[in-house]
């Protein structure tokens, strides 16, 4: 099933992936990172999220049609075996907290942080456990028509790298406001972003100040490359290649990239 991934992934890493438990903790962004696991050749997958397929999930996440209303780890699950009946797919309809995200992390070899980034308390419970444990993090999130990640080594610090990234205490953060800290967060990494993807969450964080629910926009391009990111961090980690590591961010804009590598061969 894999052997068109010779000269790209070796024999020893196919074999590595074959043996690595992911946790993806948030299926709706990460449904696309999770099935280009499965194609990549990740075997064990823990997934994890409480919510259900909506119909405005299908422009971007690995869904259909016929699984709208049913619950996103158990249509995430039947997709994973539809490509690879060789997988094992554990799927947790649940929500991450910070109580329970211990229990999902001590499974896993590595963790994919796709929570959506408005529930500050599952972010953190889960960065809190990764860290706690010595396991490796990849947090992923789509910008425009492209993607943000950053990648956590597994290093136990006294306190984890979301905590300190967010300036927050420790301890449960019931009286901590995620809008107040995503819009101070996203301000400082709006000044490196594509204009458009500035204007779009500015107007989103602007809404939910004045109380006002609002999704944030996504398109395919964001969820891919998320994947795409993600992939190739998975596959750098698994040969112990360097990687950028906290608290160095990767900016995937498919618009710059498609400025620079512009030519023509005459």
């Amino acid at each position: 099933m894999f052997e068109r991934n010779l000269g790209y992934i070796d024999l020893e890493t196919q074999a590595k992936l074959a043996q690595t438990t992911i946790l993806f903790a948030g299926c709706g962004v990460g449904s696309a990172p999770a099935e280009a696991a499965a194609r990549l050749g990740i075997l064990n997958f823990i997934l994890v999220d409480g919510d259900i397929v909506e119909e405005h999930n299908l422009n971007r996440q690995s869904f259909e049609f016929d699984d709208i209303g049913k619950s996103k780890v158990e249509s995430l699950k039947k997709r994973i075996l539809r490509i690879n009946p060789k997988a094992k797919v554990e799927a947790i309809h649940n929500l991450v907290t910070i109580n329970n995200a211990r229990s999902f992390v001590d499974k896993a070899d590595i963790v994919f942080d796709t929570i959506d980034f408005l529930d500050l308390e599952a972010i953190v419970g889960l960065h809190d456990a990764a860290n706690s444990n010595s396991k490796p993090i990849v947090s992923l999130f789509t910008a425009g028509f492209g993607a943000v990640g950053i990648f956590v080594p597994a290093e136990q610090k006294e306190r984890s790298w979301i905590r300190e990234l967010f300036q927050l205490a420790d301890g449960d953060l019931k009286n901590e406001s995620y809008t107040e800290h995503f819009f101070t967060f996203f301000q400082r990494l709006a000044i490196h972003l594509n204009p458009a993807v500035q204007q779009t969450m500015m107007n989103v964080f602007q809404k939910m100040k004045d109380g006002i629910p609002c999704p944030a926009p996504h398109v395919v391009a964001g969820s891919l490359s998320a994947a795409a990111l993600g992939m190739h961090w998975l596959t750098k980690y698994l040969t112990k290649e360097p990687i950028k590591s906290a608290p160095e961010f990767i900016y995937l804009d498919l618009a710059q990239v498609e400025k620079k590598l512009s030519f023509t061969i005459v």
